[in-house]
């Protein structure tokens, strides 16, 4: 991992060096990842979900959830299982402060346990999704800049096309090329590669609509290449600038949230 992490750093300072053009609204790659989280600064989101999960055979699985997020000094995050009915009540919690690494909790409902998810663990798939922990993080505000750098790889009038490159040495994607819209600064597609530059996962965000007044995908996809899966994530009844209690972010409070 600390190899990877060097080698990522080296190539993000050798295509920084060798492409010195700005746009012309002088913006870096860096800038761009910070403008996409910037702009959605909404003080929360509610909304539900349903993710259809496909294996290689097509099988299908689905989940129903519900996302509730807080945007403040600490982001907080929280994702409840509504259905099936052996995971109904299981909930994934998500704390972030700038400058720090992520908290992230889960609470098993079937086990009645809650466990802290380790930096390295963050990695893992979500439930057996196609998403790992952090890309669920990522995706409640876009906040890529986080945990990636950005070098701009071409413009045109409508899109920024950037290189996006982990420097948390836990990613387990080695770099992924991320195409973003001028007209709403977001990305719609991000095709991620493994430690040998072979394609592994695509993100798509479709049906981009704005709901009070902020930009969101209704519909995420993400396709593992080297699997054959794929994961999609319906988002409906979006709220946006709702009073949330914070008490609902306590990891002491995840087995009796609407219980």
């Amino acid at each position: 991992m600390k190899k990877r992490l060097i080698i990522s750093l080296i190539l993000v300072s050798f295509f920084v060096g060798i492409m010195t053009f700005t746009t012309a609204a002088n913006f870096t790659g860096d800038d761009i990842l910070t403008k996409i989280y910037t702009v959605r600064d909404a003080k929360s989101l509610k909304l539900m979900a349903r993710m259809e999960l496909y294996d290689s055979n097509d099988d299908k699985l689905e989940y129903e959830l519900k996302w509730i997020s807080k945007n403040a000094k600490i982001d907080k995050s929280l994702i409840k299982l509504l259905a099936p009915d052996d995971l109904e009540g299981t909930t994934f919690l998500t704390k972030s402060k700038e400058g720090t690494s992520k908290e992230m909790y889960i609470y098993l409902s079937a086990l009645d346990s809650l466990r802290e998810i380790s930096d390295s663990q963050q990695n893992n798939s979500f439930l057996k999704t196609d998403f790992t922990y952090n890309d669920l993080a990522i995706l409640n505000r876009q906040n890529y800049e986080r945990d990636y750098r950005g070098v701009i790889l071409k413009e045109t009038n409508q899109k920024y096309l950037l290189q996006i490159i982990p420097i948390n040495a836990d990613i387990e994607y080695n770099y992924g090329k991320m195409w973003v819209t001028k007209k709403n600064w977001y990305p719609v597609k991000i095709k991620f590669y493994d430690e040998n530059s072979k394609l592994y996962k695509v993100l798509t965000n479709k049906q981009i609509k704005k709901v009070n007044g902020y930009w969101i995908a209704k519909q995420i996809v993400m396709k593992n290449y080297q699997k054959g899966s794929k994961t999609i994530l319906y988002l409906d009844e979006i709220d946006y600038d709702q009073k949330i209690d914070n008490q609902l972010f306590r990891e002491s409070k995840l087995s009796t949230i609407n219980r």
